[in-house]
């Protein structure tokens, strides 16, 4: 499979392995399935300390927007004026809009339902928009599924389809999706790690679907969580779409 660009051993791996376990390889065609990709990973990327995952999301996104002047510090000092947060916590996909719209003017920041696969990708494929995504997060950053006692916020820097139709793996300005001939995977950088992970889409949505619960073990914490009134269950199904205000939506 020819890359087509300098993909770091890791991620060309991940991606491979995304296309030869995809329901498009279990055609009767015996060759390969290819891939079609964008990867918005421009910006230098921040990592979290301590439980500052949505906070982190947030500013990643506003770099990758093009707007780099945020540090998480400074974030988290705007969360706690608006009682947001205690820690750096973001229970609430509410809250973390509002911030957004407070501390970045340029910015329109709004809570959407889980897209459609197809308004998905037309996200990752404009330059304009960015998506913060709650879900479950297993130890290697995959969506999982455990009632939202792992929730995690992730940011979608780019995407990658699968078709039969595909020859190759190639780097596409705009990602193609046809939803009755390919299977579609997103990019998702989460803030304890450097490296995008490659998630199937339906995976991530039923992760986030599932979200209700903060869990024992959290529960159990020195830390005092800022919950919302409906707790966990306020992420599930839920996610922030962020947009430039001076740019034409795509």
């Amino acid at each position: 499979m020819d890359s087509g660009s300098n993909l770091s051993i890791p991620l060309y791996s991940r991606i491979s392995f995304a296309i030869s376990n995809s329901k498009c390889s279990s055609t009767e065609d015996e060759s390969l399935p290819g891939g079609r990709y964008r990867l918005r990973l421009y910006f230098d990327l921040l990592l979290q300390h301590g439980p500052q995952c949505g906070l982190v999301a947030l500013v990643n996104g506003l770099r990758m927007l093009g707007e780099d002047r945020y540090t998480v510090d400074t974030v988290f000092v705007a969360a706690k004026e608006c009682e947001f947060t205690n820690n750096g916590e973001m229970f609430s996909p509410f809250w973390l809009a509002d911030l957004a719209n407070i501390v970045c003017e340029t910015i329109q920041a709004k809570v959407i339902e889980f897209p459609s696969t197809k308004r998905l990708i037309q996200i990752t494929n404009c330059d304009a928009e960015a998506i913060l995504i709650p879900y479950d997060c297993e130890k290697n950053g995959e969506p999982g599924f455990h009632s939202g006692t792992k929730s995690h916020w992730c940011l979608c820097v780019g995407a990658l389809t699968v078709s039969a139709t595909f020859k190759g793996l190639k780097e596409s300005a705009t990602v193609p999706y046809n939803e009755d001939a390919c299977e579609a995977f997103v990019f998702g950088i989460q803030g304890k790690s450097r490296y995008p992970g490659v998630w199937s889409i339906e995976a991530l949505c039923r992760s986030n679907a599932q979200l209700r619960e903060l869990g024992t073990v959290r529960a159990s914490e020195e830390l005092v969580y800022r919950l919302p009134e409906n707790g966990v269950s306020e992420l599930s199904g839920k996610c922030v779409l962020l947009q430039r205000r001076n740019s034409i939506i795509c």
